[in-house]
């Protein structure tokens, strides 16, 4: 990571460490990720759905639109000079995102293959899936708002496509994680469709 940022282009803004241990998607999961504009070849990339390309494990250099929080270096200036969306809350999902994102549109981002490391987080509670699911939505809606360029209906396009893939989800691992997390999302579509933009501040590990 520092040789990297000795001769890293001027412009650097933030850099992130390799992910090396992020599983597989199943190939059908890719197939149905591309149709809801949920997934996209290209690595790191904002999708106009709101939804993002993971960068990890790379196997070089790779230039990013956005940035995962945990793992993330950033300058002096960019911590100076930007602050994180308070509207996000708690464990709050897509923030990392929503900050990246910013920095982007003004400096350049990368991942770093050679820096890598793993994530290995405690598991979450199945209790707690679809406050998961609910937030999951209401956050993304809020970063596709903002962002003008991004699209509101590729958004519930995309949402329609992560309730499948979370529905196949409990098929596939024979248990209800996927099913829950699916009626969180469609809690969140519900909220969304009101008005109600609720914040949902979970401790997902309890």
């Amino acid at each position: 990571m520092l040789s990297f940022w000795e001769q890293c282009p001027t412009d650097t803004g933030g850099v992130e460490f390799n992910i090396i241990n992020i599983p597989e998607k199943k190939p059908l999961s890719g197939i149905i990720r591309r149709i809801f504009c949920i997934g996209n070849p290209i690595s790191g990339k904002v999708l106009r759905s709101g939804f993002c390309t993971s960068a990890f494990p790379a196997s070089q250099d790779i230039p990013c639109e956005w940035l995962c929080g945990g793992a993330t270096i950033w300058t002096r200036e960019i911590l100076n000079n930007y602050k994180y969306d308070e509207w996000y809350s708690g464990w709050a999902y897509h923030e990392d995102a929503e900050f990246s994102y910013r920095v982007f549109k003004k400096y350049r981002l990368f991942v770093v293959h050679k820096a890598g490391v793993t994530h290995n987080p405690p598991p979450f509670n199945p209790a707690k899936n679809v406050a998961l699911g609910k937030m999951a939505v209401i956050n993304r809606y809020h970063f596709v708002k903002k962002n003008p360029e991004l699209s509101i209906p590729l958004f519930y396009w995309a949402t329609i496509g992560e309730i499948l893939l979370n529905l196949l989800q409990s098929v596939w691992e024979l248990n209800r994680n996927g099913l829950r997390i699916s009626l969180g999302n469609l809690a969140g579509l519900y909220h969304i469709i009101r008005g109600d933009m609720v914040q949902v501040d979970e401790n997902f590990r309890k």
